[in-house]
């Protein structure tokens, strides 16, 4: 009977022992899905892009054109939420001020930091986390036909003749204001700055015979023939514009492109940056949706870094063109 009752004794530890490691067991394991989850959690509920701008132009187009396809890739649905106040303020203090949790972004381009360096915006973009660009939009330095310039060295050379006489089309304290100013000190010319508008008022401008030559999207002069386009202000070419050099070609270091760009709350955790960075580079390997940009510009993929990096060069150009032109409040 002893001898059972050490048994029994021994078998009850045993099995006490067996169900602690296995509990243990359990709980590592279950600590480690629990991380795997909160890893792979997000996005936990929908996404809300606000976009400082209007419905329909190019920034909502490109925004909404991204979210289409990206909610597949997240597995979420994306708000776009256009809040248009103060040039972009509204909607860079809403999500500066949002939780770090990746579920509220903006999605904008330099204007932002044109806003900044002229004291009408709080926030630039070196205030938030880069998560990457969605692409580029190219403008054009265009004028008429039958203005008698066929390059920008025709239209820089009446210029240097008629010091301060040639009217450029822009929106004053915009990044099309910002073109003209880097064409001013890149030809050391002086223009004469003329505050029209948005791309449509600058066309019609232009048409009107109201300024000499317009800073415009390349959107706003395929579709006719009345517009002479003298440089594409980007990278590269435009494939809707082959023919059209860039300033750069030209011999002007004028190299302003709108660039497209998500941006999350400072202190956005690592893990959620490079979850988007995985995300936008998928996005850039679908061949459907870099066609469909192109009817903006040129789709394209930057890391968070690299577009961190490529945002500080261009807030640097801004600040410059800004001071050059006085134009700081």
């Amino acid at each position: 009977m002893k001898f059972k009752s050490i048994y029994l004794k021994a078998f009850t530890l045993l099995a006490v022992l067996v169900l602690i490691v296995g509990c243990n067991s359990s709980d590592d394991g279950g600590n480690k899905d629990d991380g795997e989850a909160s890893g792979s959690a997000y996005p936990e509920r929908e996404i809300e892009v606000y976009v400082p701008a209007s419905a329909g132009g190019s920034t909502d187009a490109t925004a909404r054109l991204a979210t289409e396809y990206l909610k597949d890739i997240f597995g979420q649905n994306f708000v776009i939420v256009n809040q248009t106040g103060g040039g972009g303020a509204t909607a860079a203090a809403t999500v500066d001020a949002a939780d770090a949790d990746g579920h509220t972004l903006l999605y904008y381009h330099q204007a932002i930091d044109a806003g900044h360096a002229m004291n009408q915006i709080e926030q630039s973009t070196g205030d938030f986390t880069a998560l990457g660009v969605t692409g580029d939009a190219n403008r054009v330095l265009a004028v008429l036909p039958g203005s008698g310039w066929e390059n920008l060295d025709d239209f820089v050379a009446e210029a240097k003749e008629n010091p301060g006489e040639l009217k450029v089309g822009v929106d004053l304290g915009a990044t099309t204001h910002m073109v003209g100013g880097m064409l001013a000190d890149a030809a050391d010319i002086d223009l004469d700055f003329i505050d029209v508008g948005d791309d449509a008022d600058l066309t019609a401008a232009l048409l009107g015979e109201q300024v000499d030559m317009i800073v415009v999207g390349v959107d706003s002069v395929t579709q006719t023939d009345e517009i002479l386009s003298l440089a594409v202000v980007g990278n590269d070419r435009d494939d809707r514009l082959p023919e059209i050099p860039t300033a750069y070609e030209q011999g002007y270091d004028v190299i302003f492109p709108l660039t497209f760009a998500f941006f999350a709350p400072k202190d956005t955790p690592d893990e959620i940056v490079q979850a988007w960075e995985e995300a936008l580079e998928e996005l850039q390997g679908n061949s459907e949706y870099v066609e469909k940009y192109a009817d903006f510009g040129v789709a394209r993929f930057l890391t968070s870094e690299e577009t961190a990096a490529e945002f500080e060069k261009s807030s640097k150009d801004i600040a410059n063109v800004i001071d050059t032109l006085g134009l700081a409040e």
